[in-house]
């Protein structure tokens, strides 16, 4: 039984891991680095050296962060189409009153350049009432370069217009303790479609079109500023 491994970098020891998984820092741009694994047991015994893998390192790697910081970006839209902009939560996505619900969600001044390559993205939430039943639910982003805030004009999510591509979020686990962080699937996929439009500018917003079944109860910023998504 495999109790960890170690990792080494150019025939040197980069570090260690208890799973499969390894994450290397610090590493120059546009460099080419040689991978290697040996695995030992809970007795240190070592397996043999693996295979060497080899990779190359992106231009530049930046981490960026960026919160709802207005009432009207973020939005639940109704089946009628009435749009609510001031709620103080986010039913994520069936709502007993108005039922499956639209949300919509808009963060500006992302500091992306045009074409950059998206590693990982994901939208956090909080969780503002807890829910344990099935849910499942689809983001997709609004297909335009400088997505504008929400407004009270019927049907104002979605009837903008998406990109091509969406993430399921299947089986959305259960949010069993109030004021929990929990964080979407990858988002790359499209919000690289955005970033790489010809008329995306670093700095510009970006809108987040939400559906999907079943209920999670997020935090919204008219709700609580500093826990909104």
């Amino acid at each position: 039984v495999v109790a960890g491994y170690e990792v080494y970098r150019n025939n040197e020891y980069a570090g260690g891991t208890s799973e499969p998984l390894f994450s290397d820092n610090g590493l120059d741009p546009l460099t080419s680095y040689e991978y290697t694994v040996i695995a030992y047991d809970a007795a240190g015994n070592l397996s043999e050296e693996s295979a060497t893998v080899s990779t190359t390192t992106l231009e530049e790697s930046n981490l960026f962060e960026v919160s709802l910081d207005n009432g009207s970006d973020d939005a639940e839209e109704f089946d009628t189409g009435f749009i609510d902009l001031t709620s103080t939560d986010l039913e994520l996505a069936y709502d007993s009153v108005p039922g499956n619900q639209t949300i919509g969600l808009r963060f500006h001044g992302i500091d992306i350049p045009q074409g950059a390559t998206i590693v990982n993205a994901y939208i956090e939430f909080e969780t503002d009432e807890t829910g344990s039943g099935p849910a499942s639910l689809v983001i997709t982003a609004e297909n335009i370069d400088n997505a504008p805030t929400f407004t009270t004009t019927p049907y104002n999510i979605s009837t903008r217009l998406p990109v091509s591509s969406s993430v399921e979020w299947n089986d959305v686990a259960a949010w069993t303790v109030v004021d929990e962080k929990h964080q979407t699937p990858d988002l790359s996929s499209v919000i690289q479609l955005v970033t790489d439009r010809g008329g995306w500018v670093a700095g510009n917003a970006m809108a987040f079109i939400i559906t999907g079944t079943g209920t999670r109860i997020a935090e919204s910023f008219n709700g609580e500023r500093l826990a909104a998504p």
